[in-house]
């Protein structure tokens, strides 16, 4: 039987793990087939004893790599670290405006079988 310290320690390099996939609790909701709220009260460590939820949020965040997520890439590239770091004034307020302006230029995403009037010029367009 698992200690409280060792859980707690499984825990904590899991959540570092998924943190660091970045990962969000609905994205893992929906890998795993439960609810956000389950995985929410993982997440926070509320777990006096190891679950199947536990168990399989370990194997998950154990399982993937870092370089598997375009997440991570995020966290890497050097134009967006700059961009961030020339508009955040560091504050949490701010952190959580500047992601809602960044998520809602999800609208602008084009399908991938369009051309970008930026490509136009790299391509040999026949009418």
């Amino acid at each position: 039987m698992e200690n409280n310290a060792d859980l707690k320690n499984r825990g904590d390099i899991m959540r570092a793990r998924i943190q660091a996939l970045g990962l969000n609790q609905q994205v893992l909701a929906e890998n795993l087939g439960v609810s956000q709220s389950q995985v929410s009260r993982i997440l926070a460590g509320k777990n006096s004893r190891s679950s199947k939820l536990f168990e399989d949020l370990c194997i998950y965040a154990s399982s993937k790599s870092v370089e598997q997520h375009p997440e991570s890439k995020t966290r890497t590239n050097p134009d967006i670290q700059d961009a961030v770091s020339e508009v955040w004034d560091g504050t949490p307020g701010h952190a959580r405006a500047l992601a809602i302006v960044i998520r809602s230029l999800s609208v602008l995403q084009r399908p991938k079988d369009k051309v970008d009037v930026g490509d136009v010029g790299s391509k040999h367009v026949h009418p």
